[in-house]
């Protein structure tokens, strides 16, 4: 039980009292409806009030009602010089009225009335509650907000009983009510500056919305322009091939019939892989399916898609494979190859080499296609592996689909894996996919 305190002030006469109140009432009045956030002045007016009125503690109780309970806790409070403060106390926060047997508090503050009490009116739960706080008069104002009990704005007096006047009521009383406006004003405040908050937000979304629904839109235009230009080219050779051979086969030589067969192939295949890429993207764009991981030979996949990507003719191709062997999904690594492969012969025009490389990382298979061409900026080195993006360098007559590269980073993150581009020091473009391999 903290020591009992008594009161410092010294003695006053009532006159003098009771201006001070009045006074003090008076900078609550000033300080609450002035600010933008009365509850930040709660402090400084309960000093005036308790300074005022000579009690050894003023304080502030918030009420809520939890089901049919109500209970209260404390938020504010000022001390005099010499008594212990309580406001760390835990038994002062979700006090139950009614269980804890203060039922005359639960019966005056909600109907408004005033409740005041001296050490020789303490019923055993109040005494409880009270004299471990060394309080021997408590007189207690409900506070109201908007019409509703918000919470009470009490005084401990922990040096005698107290008789208080009916002037000093009132006056309190009014402090009171100023307190009570003073919240309702606070939580108009904070209300406002909430709905701000909310509308702000709702904006902000509609915008990014509507930046969103733009970009969907010029990727939708730029989807559709390259698809189409990427569907027409081999379509329209291979009509015109399949022509030529439909109208003029008895006509033609062996060797320009091979020719235009082999063009046929080409451009199927080619038809056949843009169509197998797009497949490919959204199914990794809507399933989680594992990757079919089984000892995959490296060096014959890797020489077998350099043979077969034509549009390498004319660079020099070097391979560099430290690892050889890897347990990943062979098809998954083909398409990848392919995507890296063909992205070099797009995009890396001024290019005279490419480099495949492999090597272990942390248990992990890392891929690198590398060439000396001109380069991705470092702003773009992430934006280019989202669909339907194109590099700097793409060429204006075949853009080409811009899913490549996607597809290589949905490809290694479905073997739990991730994609990035570097620049080597020489210049040029170093495109790294890292694959991890299961333990054991």
């Amino acid at each position: 039980m903290p020591e009992m305190v008594g009161n410092p002030q010294p003695a006053r006469t009532f006159q003098d009292r009771q201006g001070e109140i009045l006074h003090a009432v008076t900078l609550a009045a000033d300080r609450f409806l002035r600010s933008r956030r009365p509850l930040d002045e709660i402090d400084v007016v309960l000093a005036a009030l308790g300074e005022a009125t000579g009690v050894a503690r003023t304080h502030v109780f918030a009420a809520e009602q939890d089901g049919q309970r109500w209970l209260m806790s404390q938020r504010n409070e000022w001390c005099a010089p010499g008594v212990a403060p309580e406001i760390d106390n835990p038994e002062l926060q979700h006090i139950d009225l009614e269980a804890t047997g203060l039922g005359r508090w639960l019966e005056l503050l909600p109907a408004g009335r005033i409740l005041t009490l001296d050490e020789p009116e303490f019923t055993a739960e109040e005494r409880a509650h009270l004299s471990p706080q060394g309080i021997r008069s408590l007189l207690v104002f409900p506070v109201e907000v908007e019409g509703r009990w918000w919470g009470s704005i009490g005084y401990d007096d922990t040096r005698r009983m107290r008789h208080w006047r009916r002037t000093e009521l009132d006056a309190l009383q009014a402090a009171a009510r100023v307190l009570g406006a003073g919240i309702q004003q606070h939580l108009r405040t904070e209300a406002r500056e909430r709905e701000q908050v909310r509308l702000a937000q709702a904006l902000e979304r509609e915008r990014l919305a509507a930046e969103r629904l733009r970009e969907l839109e010029e990727l939708k235009d730029s989807f559709i322009a390259a698809v189409s230009h990427e569907l027409r080219t081999p379509l329209t050779s291979i009509c015109g091939f399949a022509q030529t051979l439909e109208e003029h086969d008895p006509q033609l030589d062996d060797d320009l019939r091979e020719q235009l067969h082999a063009r046929l192939s080409v451009n199927a295949r080619h038809l056949s892989d843009l169509v197998g890429q797009l497949l490919e993207l959204n199914r990794l764009g809507s399933t989680t399916t594992a990757p079919a991981r089984v000892d995959t030979d490296l060096a014959r996949l890797v020489e077998d898609r350099l043979a077969r990507c034509i549009r390498l003719d004319g660079k020099r191709r070097a391979v560099d494979l430290r690892v050889t062997t890897a347990r990943i999904d062979p098809e998954a690594l083909r398409q990848i190859l392919d995507s890296l492969l063909d992205n070099v012969a797009r995009h890396a025009e001024v290019a005279t080499w490419v480099t495949v490389r492999s090597e272990r990382r942390n248990g992990s298979l890392l891929l690198i296609v590398e060439d000396d061409g001109n380069g991705v900026p470092q702003p773009l080195r992430e934006a280019v592996f989202e669909p339907f993006r194109h590099g700097p360098t793409a060429p204006r007559h075949a853009p080409g689909v811009g899913i490549g590269l996607s597809l290589v980073a949905r490809l290694a993150a479905a073997h739990g894996g991730h994609a990035w581009i570097e620049e080597p020091d020489g210049g040029g473009t170093r495109v790294c996919v890292l694959l991890p391999e299961p333990a054991g």
